[in-house]
């Protein structure tokens, strides 16, 4: 069963702040073109249990294409470019509120598709990164983030 908006949020915090993952995180974003609130999700998935349908992995990251694309990666931009100056902290604040809005369209479309519970780890988080040709180095701190050695 995939998390509530609020506990999706949560688990995000949470994680993105255990050693290495920001910095993986923003490296596998920065470099490669991850969204890293996808990575987040996925790595929820990987830590319950649940393998994401394909289907689920190409509308999920299609929406993500598009937030990324029209409306984040924009804002990520001028906040970066205002920083130490007026108006930052807002346009922080601002970029947190659309991460949000982010995860709760991700959300929506993944419960259209109903997850696969399996026996075995699945593998979402690395996978997605892996079609991303991101280093295998990355997956190490998002990993030791849910457990997994």
């Amino acid at each position: 069963m995939l998390p509530s908006a609020v506990d999706f949020w949560e688990f995000s915090a949470e994680i993105y702040n255990c050693a290495g993952v920001k910095d993986a995180c923003l490296e596998a974003q920065d470099l490669y073109g991850a969204d890293v609130n996808l990575i987040l999700l996925y790595l929820w998935c990987d830590r319950e249990g649940i393998a994401v349908p394909e289907k689920a992995h190409e509308a999920l990251e299609t929406i993500s294409v598009l937030w990324q694309r029209e409306k984040l990666a924009p804002h990520r931009a001028r906040r970066r470019d205002a920083k130490g100056k007026d108006g930052y902290e807002t346009l922080l604040s601002d970029e947190l509120v659309l991460e949000r809005a982010e995860q709760a369209a991700l959300l929506a479309i993944a419960n259209e598709y109903p997850p696969r519970e399996q026996a075995a780890q699945p593998n979402n988080c690395g996978n997605y990164l892996t079609d991303l040709n991101t280093p295998l180095s990355l997956l190490k701190p998002l990993h030791a983030a849910i457990g997994r050695a």
